[in-house]
């Protein structure tokens, strides 16, 4: 996972894969549409990654445009967002 895969999809496209799936809760929201476009252009599959606390307009605007052909739903919190707090 990382916060902006824009800057990553030169060095992907390199290594030949299949398939990239990113989370919808990037930084800019604004670019989801434009980083879909970009991997669909070169012919990989596209994944967009859903929490339970996600944003339902963002995963509706993406799919009207028809650009993605995977949809992973999370629904637990990773570790860094839920920390458990101790009993004393």
């Amino acid at each position: 996972m990382v916060s902006n895969p824009e800057l990553w999809l030169d060095e992907l496209f390199e290594c030949k894969i299949n398939r990239i799936i990113f989370h919808v809760e990037i930084p800019d929201q604004t670019s989801i549409l434009l980083i879909l476009s970009k991997i669909k252009k070169q012919y990989i599959e596209t994944g967009l990654a859903l929490n339970s606390s996600s944003n339902v307009l963002i995963y509706q605007i993406v799919r009207s445009q028809k650009v993605v052909k995977l949809i992973q739903f999370n629904h637990f919190l990773p570790w860094f967002i839920y920390k458990p707090r101790l009993q004393a």
